[in-house]
């Protein structure tokens, strides 16, 4: 019922904002029929808003670029470092790319693997 009051206030805005200016006799307010509105009310939820007020939530339409990994030269390797010692860190395995290729991995990296 609130609703339908509200919504009937703008229409009766709305129509006096268009005759701005313009000699025009006000109209008759609108009259609710509460009977038939609320006899509506069953149903008229399922239906949900009609008008367009509500935006759509933005979907990113392009797939995330992928961007190569710096351990991908190395996974053959880490994996046989592995499976010869299943207990090695991340931080041991950092250490020992370190000694592999020292322009890639710096201690910089290191610090991301230990705890501080």
């Amino acid at each position: 019922m609130l609703f339908t009051a509200i919504r009937a206030a703008q229409e009766d805005l709305g129509r006096r904002v268009d005759r701005r200016g313009a000699q025009v006799t006000p109209e008759e307010p609108v009259v609710i029929d509460l009977q038939r509105f609320t006899a509506n009310l069953k149903t008229a939820w399922k239906a949900g808003e009609v008008r367009p007020t509500h935006k759509r939530s933005y979907r990113r339409t392009k797939p995330y670029p992928k961007r190569p990994t710096m351990l991908g030269p190395y996974e053959a390797q880490i994996r046989s470092w592995l499976e010869a010692e299943p207990t090695l860190s991340a931080a041991v395995v950092l250490q020992r790319l370190m000694n592999v290729d020292q322009t890639r991995f710096t201690n910089k990296s290191l610090r991301t693997c230990r705890w501080q």
